[in-house]
């Protein structure tokens, strides 16, 4: 995005909104090119047609670096990508519903992204989401998906 995201800790949730809600919600650039002078929340025609090419754009580059740094472990704690209870563990069906939902007629969005070099590859499994701290040793090791953990 070209901009600094002012967080005060790594789960600061008010300052990814904040961040997200001015810069691909919104675009302050467009808003002034398109307002209309002293008047407030009226804006000239082309507006709307700009501000979806935006958030779109904005949304599809940043559904794109969040698999490219999952993929590539940009990040050294490597958290999970999506929460445990989400609809979702895979970038490509994020983008399936998002074309569902707002893109009438696009089909499979990820065929065309494919097309132009734009490949999401990211999939949450279980063992993702799996908590490997043992708390008690007689219980925790019983399954054997702790002893089997690999290191990468």
């Amino acid at each position: 995005m070209g901009r600094t995201i002012p967080l005060e800790s790594n789960s600061d949730r008010v300052g990814l909104i904040g961040f997200i809600a001015r810069n691909i919600l919104s675009d302050p650039y467009l808003v002034d090119q398109y307002a209309y002078t002293g008047e407030t929340n009226m804006f000239k025609p082309g507006f709307e047609e700009a501000m979806k090419k935006h958030i779109l754009k904005k949304f599809l580059l940043l559904v794109f670096f969040l698999d490219y740094a999952k993929e590539n472990k940009l990040i050294f704690h490597n958290p999970g990508l999506f929460c445990k209870n989400a609809q979702y563990k895979e970038s490509r069906d994020l983008f399936l519903a998002f074309a569902r939902e707002l893109l009438s007629g696009i089909g499979d969005i990820t065929k065309h992204l494919r097309n132009l070099g734009y490949i999401v590859k990211h999939k949450q499994t279980y063992l993702d989401e799996f908590n490997y701290a043992v708390r008690h040793l007689g219980s925790d090791l019983r399954d054997g998906v702790r002893l089997n953990m690999k290191k990468t």
